[in-house]
C-alpha cells in the first residue's frame, strides 16, 4: 500500500498542508503528533500530522478524509 504523509497546521480556522518525504514523517510521528489517516480505493493511505492543532484522535479522522477529499478533487494542492 502506498503512503502519503502531509503537516498540516490551522491557520484562520482552515488547514494548510505540505506533503513530506516518509524519513521525515518518521520522525515527526515519534514525537507524538497527533495523526489522522484515510485511504482511499486506489489503496493509497493518507496520513496526516497535526502540527500545534488542538485536536483530538475522532476528530483528527474525520479531517484526515475531508482534507484527503478535498486533495482529490483539485481544491487543495
Amino acid at each position: 500500500m502506498q503512503k502519503r504523509h502531509f503537516l498540516v497546521r490551522e491557520v484562520h480556522g482552515d488547514y494548510k498542508l505540505r506533503e513530506i518525504e516518509p524519513t521525515i514523517a518518521e520522525g515527526v510521528n515519534e514525537f507524538g503528533t497527533m495523526t489522522g489517516s484515510f485511504n482511499t480505493v486506489e489503496s493509497v493511505r493518507w496520513i496526516f500530522y497535526f502540527m500545534n492543532c488542538n485536536i483530538g484522535i475522532n476528530h483528527a479522522d474525520k479531517v484526515a478524509a475531508e482534507l484527503t477529499q478535498d486533495f482529490l478533487m483539485g481544491k487543495r494542492k
